[in-house]
């Protein structure tokens, strides 16, 4: 359940009795004052959008999955639904602004930092890093020195760990994602430049 104020209930039997302080159970008192706060239910599903995160049960088809049939989490951006959509939402600042061109670039860093955290899957984050490195690209950030950011962050701070697949092995799928040519292309353009 979530409710409009940021609360999240995940499997809380005793959640809808102690939503205000004048509901208590034995010696433990409710959230809110009912006279200051309402609050309102705004999800009730299997797969909850929290903040900047999904949260829901994992349904892939393969039993031996580390997350098959658990509780996981991958980012969320709200832009994509239909309401924010139409608003047009800048989220990075373009190239040519007056940032300093270290703080443009370290974007990507500081959103795979980020996207690390909130996605377990090792797919998810991949597609969330394209996400942030295509948006920047977008913005005329220079592609090699994205992927070379990109590089960095995944060789020296993802781990075995994180993903169940080696640092090298998730650099791969980046590089196939952005399709292995257009990779190569560009940090070869960039030594040439």
């Amino acid at each position: 359940m979530r409710f409009l104020d940021d609360i999240l209930s995940l499997d809380n039997a005793m959640f809808n009795q102690l939503l205000y302080t004048d509901d208590s159970i034995g010696e433990v008192k409710g959230i809110y004052p009912r006279n200051a706060v309402t609050l309102k239910r705004i999800d009730n599903n299997v797969s909850v959008n929290y903040m900047d995160t999904t949260i829901s049960r994992y349904h892939g088809h393969k039993k031996d999955h580390y997350l098959f049939n658990k509780l996981f989490t991958k980012s969320y951006d709200k832009r994509q639904e239909d309401i924010y959509n139409k608003i047009g939402i800048i989220k990075y600042p373009s190239s040519s602004s007056l940032l300093s061109k270290a703080v443009g670039y370290n974007i990507i860093t500081t959103q795979c930092h980020r996207l690390a955290i909130l996605n377990m899957c090792m797919e998810d984050f991949i597609d969330s890093a394209m996400k942030v490195y295509h948006e920047l690209a977008t913005k005329g950030y220079d592609e090699a020195v994205l992927l070379s950011k990109l590089k960095n962050f995944v060789l020296t701070k993802a781990s075995k760990a994180t993903y169940g697949s080696s640092p090298v092995c998730i650099l791969k799928e980046i590089k196939r994602k952005l399709g292995m040519d257009k990779a190569i292309s560009i940090v070869q353009q960039r030594v040439v430049n």
